[in-house]
């Protein structure tokens, strides 16, 4: 993991944490290391339904396991949601410049009066930075979610969104960025239909491709920095003064 020499970096970076996995003390933070960058999160993420994150190549990968809706036979809207957090820690020289977000799953309608969808969000926040900078993108279903597909069977489906960090400053200071990610899947059968019904909508994948870009942005100064650089101005000066 990055070790931030800014103060303030660091800061934020526990205020950020601290925040992000305000959960039992007996959870545990995680560092995943990567080919530049490295993933930190709270072990509580894997009471969420989730697999244990995996970083494959520049992407982030989760297989979820119970983020599931299902309704049978007039049941109505049956929704479930999924909302966790990590944060992405940049190696030295480097910083995040964007993620795509792809998310899959199947689904199954049987009766036309059957519906299922699936929507979310995603942020992303750099952490040690005033004012706090965040960017967010809706995840949205692609075409392949047809609501005519009531045979019965199985059909996959996917959702997607970018975040891009161009022209924000705060982002390019080789910031940690804390990710968020909420994603709610609903199933609705009519009770006013009649014959067998059933929705029913699964995600099976989570997975943020990370874009990184080198960092030309000088480092900004510690306050301790500064009062050393102005402390040796100061001897300068006192100095040119008993020389005159």
């Amino acid at each position: 993991m990055k070790l931030h020499s800014s103060t303030q970096a660091a800061g934020g970076l526990f205020i950020g944490l601290a925040s992000l996995l305000a959960v039992p003390a007996q959870a545990a933070l995680i560092t995943l290391p990567g080919l530049g960058f490295d993933v930190i999160y709270d072990d509580a993420i894997l009471t969420l339904g989730q697999s244990a994150p995996m970083i494959q190549g520049s992407t982030i990968v989760f297989t979820p396991n119970l983020l599931k809706a299902e309704s049978l036979n007039g049941k109505g809207t049956v929704s479930v949601s999924s909302n966790y957090s990590f944060v992405i820690s940049p190696h030295d020289g480097l910083f995040v410049q964007g993620i795509s977000i792809t998310e899959r799953g199947d689904y199954l309608l049987r009766n036309a009066s059957s519906w299922v969808s699936v929507a979310g969000l995603a942020s992303a926040t750099a952490l040690g930075s005033l004012p706090v900078d965040t960017v967010s993108a809706a995840v949205q279903a692609s075409a392949n979610l047809p609501m005519n597909l009531t045979d019965g069977l199985f059909h996959d489906w996917s959702a997607n969104a970018v975040l891009d960090m161009s022209g924000h400053a705060a982002f390019a200071r080789e910031a940690d960025v804390q990710f968020s990610l909420n994603t709610t899947l609903e199933a609705s059968t009519s009770a006013s239909a009649t014959g067998p019904r059933r929705a029913f909508i699964e995600k099976k994948f989570s997975g943020e491709s990370i874009t990184l870009s080198v960092s030309t942005t000088p480092a900004v100064p510690e306050p301790a920095q500064w009062a050393l650089a102005f402390a040796g101005l100061g001897v300068l000066g006192w100095r040119a003064r008993r020389q005159a």
